[in-house]
């Protein structure tokens, strides 16, 4: 037997999608492999028994390994867990968020007190939804030491597995692949061996296999929920709804769905599974009220996803409240409002319906250019990460991709992609996208993005440390094979590069050297290329960056999180984290100077660029293109064509004269009313 202690890197610790990795790597071997924290010893081929090891950032781990090949395996699980298991979930952006109004929580650091009839949650998904509350419960699955099961354990099994297929394709269909994943974990669990074992243990203790699987599900789902860290006990409610999947099989119940109202309703329960939430309609549903779970949970995810209101960790006085109250559910503030007056009803009513309305308006506008009224035009494009992305950025009427996240063909694969597979996408995007532009961001993965091919060096700050351009400029074979199916592509579209991360013109003069000279090397002409500004260093040189590129892309997401410290994934310091911070501002307005100083455009991609509040001010420094999620496209085209921009420039100026984010909304609040 052999063994390695080891330090769990990636941030978010062995939760879901690490834990995934890890699972689906020692199952590749056929040695016995074990994982030591604490106390616990776990069977590392049991996606259930790495859950309940509650490892989180940080943790040192004993790996033991004993078989045939011990050495590969020890090798490969010391590599995968020293490059952080592949876990690309340290700052999730899903594309449902974007689409909604100005966020109010960052306009509001202070906590409000609680007014009469208003039940205090935790935001979960943007938006306001009006209407009548609905109490879902989930059918009584009730089992006894008389139930018989209509199925074999293998059968039910094997079902299972094919409708959570079925959920993960439904979510594919609708450009959700993120949370498509979250089906595609469910069925590991369903292949969890330990799982398996306890329940034939059970069965030949003489229990029936309903109460064997039964209480299996019981005791791991309570192991689950009972770890410190909420993130990692957040997924006992992934178990549950397994759990509850098979039952329904074993028992022969046909799942009817929910029987909801004729009338849209707002839905309150004390959990909903990830399953419920993707089986509602959501014609029919205006948002959800959850008791347990947090912000992290799956069912915040897909709400977000879904594009519903939803607010979790609500207190439990909303489970008192009776069927079809009338509520207003905020999921920018966190809170329900139960039988609100007649003019906060009224008012809230009517601030939903214009939204809707002008929401389905923009769409069918969405062919329309982003011109001002005063004739200025601003490119409105897409930030896509996938071909079935590009399709999609069309039918929205992008005027090209603004960001183009090369990162998904190199995500959850054992391998780099070869030149060859590189290239065939990118050619498929770019003819997909029909000669508009399509600006392809180049690798960008680091530390807090780990892969399991690229072996980094634990870093104590990966934001700070080996990632973007820096990575590349140190890995040139795996650069060279990006940049020659990028070049070979472009001759079928009109596809830009554009590096992230660049932070001074060394960098710049690196990369494009390497362009210079593959370009030659395929004889292909030139392309254009620019640089991602979110580092303030390159934001103050932008006048010298300039001449030394075609485009800036402003990446305010990061650029926000280095200017401010302020760590976006942190949700202590959500209210913080806000782009039309006077400081942020004043970079953009530098860096939109020099680049038009030099004849350059400036363009911005980030949760900004979709933000109501910010577009005015965004357009009013001179913005050339903004680039945003694919469902904002028609929004932010609809609300450029409502604009002057001969008003816009001195509401910007002003906006540069604040002191604080909560200054320029407010600003933007009393010019727009």
């Amino acid at each position: 037997m052999k063994q390695i202690e080891l330090v769990i890197q990636n941030p978010t610790g062995l939760h879901a999608r690490p834990a995934k990795v890890l699972v689906t790597l020692a199952k590749q071997f056929k040695s016995e492999i074990r994982l030591l924290f604490g106390e616990k010893n776990v069977n590392a081929k049991s996606m259930v028994s790495v859950l309940t090891l509650g490892a989180v950032s940080g943790s040192a781990i004993t790996v033991q390994v004993h078989g045939e090949d011990e050495d590969a395996a020890l090798a490969e699980l010391e590599s995968a867990i020293r490059t952080g298991l592949g876990d690309n979930e340290t700052h999730p952006a899903p594309a449902a968020l974007e689409i909604a109004p100005a966020k109010p929580a960052a306009s509001v650091p202070e906590p409000v007190p609680a007014e009469p009839g208003v039940i205090q949650g935790i935001g979960a998904a943007p938006g306001i939804a009006v209407g009548p509350l609905f109490h879902f419960a989930h059918e009584n699955l009730e089992v006894t030491s008389s139930s018989e099961a209509k199925l074999s354990l293998a059968e039910a099994l094997a079902q299972a597995k094919a409708q959570l297929a079925a959920l993960r394709q439904q979510m594919t269909d609708k450009k959700l692949g993120a949370e498509a994943a979250i089906f595609e974990a469910h069925a590991e669990l369903l292949d969890d061996p330990e799982l398996a074992e306890a329940v034939e243990a059970q069965i030949k203790t003489g229990q029936n296999p309903l109460t064997a699987w039964t209480s299996a599900i019981h005791e791991r789902a309570e192991a689950v929920a009972a770890l410190k860290d909420p993130l990692l006990s957040a997924r006992a409610a992934d178990l549950r709804d397994v759990g509850r999947r098979v039952l329904r099989l074993l028992l022969g119940v046909k799942e009817t769905g929910v029987n909801l109202p004729t009338k849209p309703v707002i839905i309150v329960a004390r959990e909903l599974s990830p399953s419920d939430t993707a089986s509602f309609d959501p014609e029919r549903v205006l948002g959800f009220g959850i008791v347990e779970g947090g912000p992290t949970s799956h069912i915040a995810i897909l709400a977000r996803a879904l594009g519903l209101p939803a607010i979790v960790g609500v207190d439990e006085a909303m489970l008192a409240l009776p069927d079809e109250t009338p509520v207003i559910l905020n999921g920018n503030d966190g809170t329900l409002t139960a039988n609100p007056a007649a003019d906060v009803l009224q008012r809230a009513a009517q601030s939903q319906k214009r939204w809707l309305e002008y929401r389905r308006f923009a769409v069918e506008q969405a062919a329309l250019p982003a011109v001002t009224l005063d004739g200025h035009h601003v490119d409105v494009t897409a930030n896509a990460g996938s071909v079935a992305d590009a399709a999609e950025a069309m039918k929205m009427s992008a005027d090209g991709i603004g960001l183009l996240r090369t990162e998904f063909l190199f995500l959850e694969r054992a391998t780099a992609p070869s030149e060859e597979e590189q290239f065939n996408v990118y050619r498929t995007i770019a003819e997909t996208m029909q000669n508009r532009p399509v600006i392809l961001r180049t690798l960008d993965i680091g530390g807090d993005k780990p892969l399991p091919y690229i072996h980094l060096k634990p870093e104590l700050n990966p934001f700070l440390g080996e990632r973007g351009i820096r990575l590349c400029l140190n890995r040139p074979d795996l650069f060279r094979e990006q940049l020659r199916a990028i070049l070979r592509a472009s001759q079928h579209g009109n596809l830009r590069i554009m590096f992230p991360m660049v932070s001074d013109v060394g960098e710049i003069r690196q990369a494009r050297a390497l362009i210079d000279e593959l370009r030659q090397e395929l004889g292909v002409p030139e392309i254009q290329f620019g640089i991602m500004v979110e580092v303030p260093s390159a934001a103050l040189l932008a006048d010298k960056l300039a001449p030394e590129i075609d485009f800036f892309s402003i990446g305010t997401n990061d650029l926000t999180q280095y200017t401010l410290a302020v760590d976006r994934g942190n949700a202590a310091l959500a209210a913080k984290h806000d782009g039309l911070h006077p400081a942020v501002l004043r970079l953009i307005a530098h860096t939109i100077e020099a680049a038009h100083k030099h004849g350059k455009r400036a363009d911005l991609c980030g949760e900004l660029g979709s933000d109501p509040a910010a577009v005015p001010i965004l357009i009013g420094l001179g913005m050339d293109e903004l680039s945003v999620s694919i469902p904002s496209v028609p929004t932010v085209k609809a609300q450029v064509r409502g604009l002057k921009l001969s008003e816009l420039q001195p509401l910007a100026q002003q906006a540069l004269a604040c002191s604080t984010a909560q200054e320029v909304r407010a600003l933007v609040k009393q010019h727009f009313g």
